[in-house]
């Protein structure tokens, strides 16, 4: 058997899809399609069933993950804490994020960071806009549901739905017919439609887009002042639920959004950008939403 298109297989079940554990891997798409035909058609069995979109594992595929999975995760586990025994982190890191995780995480997170690695130099810098990691110099990009590229590798360490709110106000004038006035970032359209399944049941949300933002930050803090109905993660919506300043009116079907850390490569990747990462991941376990295997 073929350990490299073993281990293309289990990223692709890990990852949950092709193009997701391309950009876990810093692979090409292709080759682990190919890889993962090559192990198919040397075990004579089918692992993986393709269609309309959706990737399932038949029943040899789950037999077969649940049986090297693991293993082959210790052993890439192994062979990282051997590396990591003789290179200590050093040097300057440099961050692009999100306003919204910037501002509220990543000052106490480069805290406990540069307590522990003390050699570290951390730089972050809090944006919105589109950047080219190589060109701008950063070590880490964290973005939401980047777009897929081959230049990039990187690890997802937040995941969950997205839902719809709003201020209570805005709420009760849902009663109304109409469309409801929304809040959004700006490449949301003058009129939108909103699926949502809350509970009411299923329902149909037409909006109407009253203000854009370029960050996420100021669509949350818009609809806590009552300006209108908008799209937020649980993340970022939890503590207004919890006081009541908004109003939980359902998850939005069939979109979910996605945090991920990306680096340049993941070959010979340098202890400092590895220990960040890892801390992210660490972080955020407790509010991940577990991701079924399903899309690409």
């Amino acid at each position: 058997m073929d350990l490299h298109a073993l281990s293309d297989f289990n990223a692709v079940v890990t990852h949950g899809g092709f193009g997701r554990a391309s950009r876990a891997t810093g692979r090409p798409k292709a080759s682990l399609s190919r890889r993962v035909a090559q192990l198919e058609e040397a075990m004579g069995v089918r692992l993986l069933q393709r269609g309309s979109g959706t990737l399932m594992l038949t029943e040899e595929g789950h037999a077969l993950h649940a049986s090297t999975g693991r293993l082959l995760a210790e052993i890439e586990e192994a062979a990282d804490a051997v590396g990591m025994t003789s290179r200590r982190p050093s040097g300057r890191l440099r961050i692009s994020a999100p306003t919204f995780l910037a501002y509220e995480t990543l000052g106490r997170l480069s805290a406990a960071f540069i307590a522990h690695y003390p050699d570290v130099r951390i730089e972050v810098i809090a944006e919105d806009r589109f950047v080219d990691l190589i060109a701008e110099d950063y070590d880490v990009v964290i973005r939401a549901n980047p777009a897929p590229n081959t230049a990039l590798a990187g690890r997802c360490f937040l995941r969950g739905p997205q839902i719809v709110v709003a201020s209570p106000a805005v709420a009760e004038a849902l009663k109304n017919d109409g469309p409801i006035p929304a809040v959004a970032l700006l490449s949301a359209p003058d009129q939108g439609v909103w699926h949502i399944d809350g509970a009411e049941g299923a329902r149909t949300l037409h909006t109407r887009t009253v203000a854009r933002f370029s960050s996420i930050s100021m669509v949350r803090a818009a609809a806590l002042a009552r300006a209108g109905a908008a799209v937020l993660t649980d993340y970022l919506a939890r503590d207004a639920l919890q006081s009541g300043q908004l109003v939980n009116l359902g998850t939005l079907r069939d979109r979910s959004v996605e945090v991920w850390a990306l680096y340049a490569t993941r070959r010979q990747l340098s202890p400092k950008i590895s220990a960040f990462v890892q801390l992210l991941v660490d972080t955020y376990a407790g509010v991940n939403v577990p991701a079924s295997i399903g899309g690409n």
